[in-house]
């Protein structure tokens, strides 16, 4: 019989290749979903992306808003969201980053660098505003789409998804291990990300624009997601959702995006731009039907 010291450390050595072996396999899982969503997002990109429907219904949106008062409540509303946020960036903006954009535009161009400091950090807090409001009114939101599925005559199934539950995602059971590695690739990767973002934002004026390019596709889809089909486990695999469609997002969020450029006006066109979104899966709803009409 070995002494009590070697049977420990044998069954420590067992864990070890245990916990290794799981956390290969997960490695290889996660390795398996990202050839599959890089597979999903080729595919739309050089599909969706072409189409100039996704580019013509932000269009469509601002039509349909000033063509009609059905909207305005709502639009009003998402305007008072939109002031709130931007009144309250631009202070903490004032106080924080401002100082910094306007050395740096004063050296750059001389006394003109003071006005170019002062539009682009309108730009710059309008940049933040757009963004906390496109997520902080979809209760306005679902009234508009709710106006404008019921003024088209949508199928029924259109209207139910504005109001589907809320579900939590269903966290996976893992190894400690892997749950800490992947909070910290997570909080890394994040990090470089919106670090990259900001500084390329401090570019004079130009920044702001490549900043809304380089988001287009998170744009797009904060504009469609209230039409998008969200099972109860609205995770990992729900997720893929986005790379399937990221050329309609992209295509959709480049033109959405310059429309929120303009500060001020943003608080309107972030309105619109729901209503372009709603448009647009209504006419895909219609081409849908007739094609299926067609086939019979």
């Amino acid at each position: 019989m070995l002494p009590s010291g070697y049977r420990d450390s044998g069954t420590q050595n067992s864990k070890k290749r245990n916990v290794l072996t799981s956390y290969q396999l997960f490695l290889l899982a996660k390795l398996e979903t990202w050839n599959k969503r890089t597979a999903l997002a080729t595919d739309s990109f050089f599909t969706d992306l072409f189409k100039a429907q996704y580019y013509l219904c932000p269009f469509k949106g601002i039509y349909y808003l000033f063509c009609s008062s059905i909207y305005w409540n709502e639009a009003m509303m998402i305007f008072l969201v939109y002031m709130s946020k931007f009144l309250l960036f631009t202070f903490l903006y004032y106080f924080t980053v401002f100082p910094f954009v306007l050395g740096i535009n004063t050296v750059l161009f001389g006394p003109l660098g003071i006005t170019v400091a002062v539009v682009h950090s309108l730009m710059h807090v309008n940049l933040y505003a757009t963004s906390v409001t496109r997520v902080g009114c979809l209760g306005h939101v679902a009234a508009i789409l709710e106006k404008l599925f019921a003024d088209k005559k949508a199928p029924t199934e259109l209207a139910r998804r504005i109001h589907q539950p809320a579900h939590h995602e269903v966290l996976e059971k893992r190894d400690w291990t892997q749950s800490l590695s992947m909070f910290a690739a997570k909080t890394t990767i994040l990090f470089v990300v919106f670090s990259i973002l900001f500084c390329v934002s401090l570019v004079p004026i130009i920044g702001i624009v490549l900043v809304k390019l380089l988001r287009s596709g998170s744009i797009g889809y904060d504009y469609f997601f209230f039409h998008l089909i969200r099972p109860k486990a609205f995770g990992k695999r729900s997720r893929d959702v986005f790379y399937r469609e990221i050329g309609k997002f992209i295509a959709f969020g480049i033109v959405s995006g310059a429309l929120e450029l303009i500060p001020i006006l943003s608080g309107i066109t972030v309105t619109s731009n729901f209503l372009g979104s709603g448009i647009c899966v209504l006419e895909q709803s219609q081409l849908l039907e007739n094609s299926s009409l067609s086939s019979i």
